[in-house]
């Protein structure tokens, strides 16, 4: 059985572009695909939970990770990068530690190294 990854990021629709102006929804959609393609190219089973921030929406990642049981989560930068997603990051950490304290946690710098941020914390 492959490595199962959950991907946690920010709902396209969610995300303030303002904030990020080099960052257009359809790149962020692409890099999505691109992370997925990666990690299952690495031999992982990655698995994209994307979220709105809401509280219905942790209610959603606490139950993936209960049916998953992944053995690492990425928290996406969407989360950890936005000041004003502060609150929403430490509920998510806390939730993964709560719901499933034998994941690691993995964080990216960019889409792109998030084989590696897997790779780092799985040795």
């Amino acid at each position: 059985m492959a490595t199962r990854i959950l991907l946690v990021g920010i709902e396209p629709d969610s995300v303030d572009y303002d904030k990020w102006p080099d960052l257009t929804r359809e790149k962020l959609i692409a890099s999505g695909r691109e992370v997925v393609e990666a990690l299952t190219g690495a031999g992982y089973e990655p698995v994209s939970n994307l979220i709105d921030g809401s509280p219905e929406s942790v209610d959603g990642v606490r139950q993936k990770l209960v049916e998953l049981r992944p053995e690492v989560v990425v928290i996406g930068a969407g989360v950890r990068a936005d000041p004003d997603r502060l609150a929403l990051f430490e509920q998510l950490v806390n939730v993964v530690i709560a719901m499933s304290p034998t994941s690691r946690l993995a964080f990216n710098t960019r889409p792109w190294d998030t084989v590696e941020a897997v790779e780092r914390v799985l040795r």
